[in-house]
């Protein structure tokens, strides 16, 4: 995965943009699932349903858990690589929707990090 590249070479923009990215690719895929079947939700139910569904106190971990999470999800893409039923499109959705809720919650724990470092490397240098 790209995001953990950019982080072990320090660089957060291009990690942040990853995280970025495929949080506005997977909410982009969900909307088209949901299209695809008819069920009436579009992008803006999308976006709705991750901004609901976002709870602050889930975040509170760390970034490599939150992007060990997103691999797992992403991993679990695999399976839909063939003609998929109704309710099996239904579950690929909803993972794309967890694909876009990991992925903002990577990008706000990546943010959160980033600014720790920053607060770390001021001490240092008022010291």
């Amino acid at each position: 995965m790209k995001v953990r590249s950019h982080l072990h070479w320090g660089q957060f923009s291009e990690a942040d943009d990853c995280l970025r990215e495929m949080c506005r690719q997977a909410m982009a895929s969900a909307e088209r699932e949901y299209r695809q079947m008819d069920s009436g939700r579009n992008l803006s139910d999308v976006q709705a349903r991750l901004r609901d569904g976002f709870r602050t106190y889930e975040n509170r971990g760390h970034l490599k858990t939150r992007l060990d999470l997103l691999e797992s999800d992403i991993m679990a893409l695999r399976g839909y690589e063939r003609m998929v039923s109704a309710a099996e499109k239904e579950k690929l959705a909803e993972c794309y929707e967890h694909i876009a809720a990991h992925g903002l919650k990577g990008a706000i724990l990546l943010e959160k990090h980033r600014q720790k470092m920053e607060q770390n490397q001021e001490m240092k240098m008022s010291m």
